[in-house]
């Protein structure tokens, strides 16, 4: 099974737990379609010569590791599954898969990449959680870098300012977030606008100051910076 089928079976046989996990952190049940969240309930077959070493073979193996995680796909503005996000619903515990070969970049969230070119516009968060609570607050496209930085590769660079006019930064307030905010900014220089949006006083990302202050409150701050 390759990565598009195994994300379309996880995003059809979520649970209700998985669900309830996600509106947890902020998301709704509109956020997990946009997004294509799911569960693993059973690992996926080798390849039919069971070679344990091309994709479908070590999508096999990793997914017997993964039972009863969430996934978050990490899909390139073609529509391609390059990568699997596992993560635990029930501690700090996370393992990502990636394709061997990605000739294009991929984000969570990139399935939105019609109205990204239509409205030119992009908030960016640093995990799943954080990206679809904003989602769900703003109405507008969001992804998460599944990291705290851009970096500085032309083909994360390209992407954006090929379909990217605004930018909202949303990326967590620790120093590792607030140094992948230079990554981000840097983008000015290419003609794309930046805006840091100012969400929080106290918590470390959006999902945590959601959890905090709520949906009005968090909703106007989002906002603001609109």
């Amino acid at each position: 099974m390759n990565t598009t089928d195994f994300v379309v079976e996880c995003h059809t046989n979520i649970s209700d737990r998985h669900i309830e996990y996600v509106q947890s952190r902020g998301g709704g049940i509109n956020e997990i379609n946009i997004f294509k969240v799911g569960c693993i309930k059973t690992k996926v077959d080798e390849c039919d010569k069971n070679c344990k070493v091309c994709d479908e073979c070590k999508l096999s193996a990793w997914s017997s590791r993964h039972i009863d995680k969430i996934t978050y796909p990490i899909i390139s503005y073609s529509g391609s599954v390059i990568g699997i996000q596992a993560r635990s619903i029930v501690k700090k515990e996370y393992d990502t898969f990636m394709i061997s070969r990605r000739p294009e970049v991929g984000f969570f969230g990139l399935g939105q990449i019609d109205e990204i070119f239509k409205t030119g516009i992009l908030w960016v968060a640093e995990g799943p959680a954080d990206a679809m609570v904003i989602r769900r607050l703003t109405g507008q496209p969001t992804i998460a870098l599944m990291t705290n930085t851009i970096g500085y590769k032309n083909d994360r660079v390209k992407f954006f300012t090929r379909f990217v006019k605004k930018v909202y930064v949303c990326l967590d307030t620790d120093q590792a977030g607030k140094e992948g905010k230079k990554s981000i900014i840097s983008l000015v220089d290419h003609g794309v606008e930046v805006f840091d949006v100012k969400y929080t006083s106290s918590q470390k990302d959006p999902a945590d100051t959601w959890s905090a202050v709520g949906d009005e409150v968090l909703k106007k701050r989002l906002l603001s910076s609109v």
